[in-house]
């Protein structure tokens, strides 16, 4: 569908996403905040996808896999980030401190989920 746009617009999709896995990568690491720190990573994770989708690379299966499971586990993550705040009042990750102790069973859904986040 629509192979001239695709062909036209090409270039400046993939400069696009450059630039967006450039600047967000590192503004994620340096992000203390959990909410933004979680938001940073999934445009730069959307901006692979969106690499894959200008190559062609298997967009029947790969790049729809890909984007089907980062929706599946942000979800899950800002779910869980969401509890923490409910408990902590704080979105700040220095400000919690041996959370590890006082919510195992949230940070150990949150350590899982993280782990398997697709980036």
């Amino acid at each position: 569908m629509l192979l001239d746009a695709h062909a036209y617009l090409a270039p400046i999709l993939v400069i696009l996403a450059v630039i967006n896995i450039v600047y967000s990568c590192p503004t994620f690491s340096a992000k203390s905040n959990m909410k933004r720190r979680l938001a940073y990573s999934s445009v730069s994770h959307m901006s692979f996808v969106s690499l894959g989708i200008v190559f062609f690379i298997n967009i029947g299966s790969r790049v729809m896999l890909q984007s089907i499971s980062h929706r599946l586990v942000a979800a899950a993550l800002f779910f869980l980030e969401s509890v923490i705040y409910d408990r902590t009042y704080t979105m700040i990750l220095e400000e919690m401190k041996n959370i590890s102790l006082v919510m195992l069973k949230v940070f150990t859904l949150f350590a899982i989920d993280a782990i398997t986040y697709p980036a």
